[in-house]
């Protein structure tokens, strides 16, 4: 029976190959290690940008 037709009447197929669970699996994982990764860079964008903010400032303060 094709997945179409499965569907159409209410059967889906639940089973799935374990090669099918492995590469679902790999890619929670790389998400979650993307998600990580994109906290962190945030995190070290905002200290530079604060950093350079703050060297701004204080140039400027010389300025006067």
């Amino acid at each position: 029976m094709s997945l179409r037709r499965g569907i159409r009447r209410g059967r889906i197929r639940t089973d799935a190959s374990p090669l099918t669970l492995s590469v679902e699996e790999l890619v929670g994982a790389a998400a979650t290690l993307f998600a990580t990764a994109m906290t962190e860079l945030t995190r070290e964008v905002r200290k530079c940008t604060i950093s350079q903010q703050q060297t701004m400032e204080k140039s400027s303060e010389g300025d006067d």
